[in-house]
């Protein structure tokens, strides 16, 4: 009798862990923020963590772009883009990337003479439908 109990126990938690996950998984993004302040426009910006790319094609200079950013690894961020007018590709790694439970806004900005700041905060906790964490 106990046994049945135990194996009802565990097949009861298993079958409510497979229909909550979706909403367990819903928790949300991190957020890419990219700034042009330099003077021209970045064209092709491609963002790497890992083995993932995340891609912006034109930030005029003075505007900004903004992703969502799902990954599942932790890595430091390496930067490729081209500058209107100018030849070669530009380059810029470093800040850091956890995909931990704690939602990021991870921010650069495009600096003159090709410079990047790389600046993170706390993304700030917005209510989702369902009544947890959303983005």
């Amino acid at each position: 009798m106990g046994r049945l109990l135990l194996l009802l126990l565990v097949v009861g938690a298993a079958w409510y862990g497979w229909n909550k996950q979706d909403v367990w998984r819903d928790r949300g993004t991190h957020e890419i923020i990219a700034l042009n302040r330099s003077g021209r426009a970045v064209e092709r910006l491609r963002i790497h963590i890992g083995r993932q790319t995340f891609a912006m094609e034109a930030i005029e200079n003075g505007a900004s772009g903004k992703l969502p950013l799902r990954c599942e690894h932790d890595g430091v961020f390496r930067l490729e883009w081209l500058v209107r007018g100018i030849d070669g590709e530009k380059h810029w790694q470093g800040g850091g990337f956890t995909a931990g439970p704690v939602l990021m806004r991870h921010r650069f900005e495009f600096t003159s003479g090709y410079g990047v700041i790389w600046s993170s905060e706390l993304k700030p906790e917005r209510r989702g439908r369902r009544g947890g964490r959303g983005d």
